[in-house]
């Protein structure tokens, strides 16, 4: 090989390392992907009436495990769900009651609650089944 040539092999391979060492580990992926994902999140994950998201941005320049965009966004709207569900059982508004309740259906299925513990998961619904009786205070502590 010409020493050209094995100075522009060399410039190469300082570049990819570089580039490696620049970009997110292994595995993970950077704060701009996470955003797209939380934005497409937000696009599917309903939220009650007359609640809204978080304006925020991910470190760009950090890692961050697949799905964290997603997760996050579910947790909000979960907890958006919840502070409805505590208001409307405060008012007393059926309506809304029933709205946030058949809502806990769907919320079950979402990432965000299927990747808690089992004991987490428990507590959950223990709390929900405590604001289906009426006593919406386990409710409020969850998202405080």
């Amino acid at each position: 090989m010409s020493g050209s040539r094995a100075a522009v092999v060399v410039v190469l391979l300082g570049v990819l390392v570089l580039f490696a060492a620049c970009g997110p580990p292994a595995g993970f992926v950077s704060g701009a992907d996470i955003d797209r994902e939380a934005d497409a999140a937000r696009a599917v994950t309903p939220l009650p009436p007359g609640a809204s998201y978080p304006s925020y941005t991910h470190d760009p320049g950090g890692a961050y495990q697949p799905g964290t965009g997603r997760s996050e966004v579910e947790f909000q709207a979960m907890c958006a769900w919840f502070r409805y569900w505590a208001e409307a059982i405060a008012r007393d508004d059926e309506a809304a009651i029933e709205r946030a309740a058949a809502m806990w259906d769907r919320i079950r299925t979402w990432s965000a609650y299927r990747n808690f513990d089992r004991a987490s998961r428990d507590y959950v619904d223990s709390m929900v089944e405590r604001a289906r009786l009426g006593d919406a205070s386990g409710l409020v502590k969850l998202c405080s």
